[in-house]
């Protein structure tokens, strides 16, 4: 599952144990119970592995003070102007998928696997 060097960062200091993915309904981001390596890129590097708990959608509008903290960011408002960044800007009734995972292993300098 690809994340930024930032957020990488965050799962592998332990303060990240959640993500919100752009929603589709086709597409389901990640299924519970299966494992995901953490990279930045295509390359073979790997920063850590995840296993997913869940992956539900909610509406954009709900993120709460907790959801932001559990993303890994200090407020709701510093992790919206960041999803907008990396994302779009997106609005209260549009749905995100949130992921639900916990670390199996991570390594901030990464390794190839």
């Amino acid at each position: 599952m690809m994340f930024d060097e930032d957020t990488k960062n965050m799962i592998c200091d332990g303060s990240k144990d959640v993500t919100r993915r752009l929603y589709n309904p086709a597409r389901r981001p990640a299924v519970p119970g299966t494992r995901h390596k953490i990279k930045i890129d295509r390359t073979k590097k790997v920063y850590g592995e995840i296993e997913i708990l869940t992956c539900t959608p909610q509406r954009w509008g709900d993120l709460t003070e907790e959801d932001a903290h559990r993303e890994g960011f200090k407020s709701k408002a510093w992790y919206k102007e960041y999803f907008y960044t990396v994302n779009a800007l997106i609005h209260d009734n549009d749905l995100v998928w949130v992921v639900e995972f916990v670390p199996i292993w991570t390594n901030k300098k990464g390794v190839i696997l």
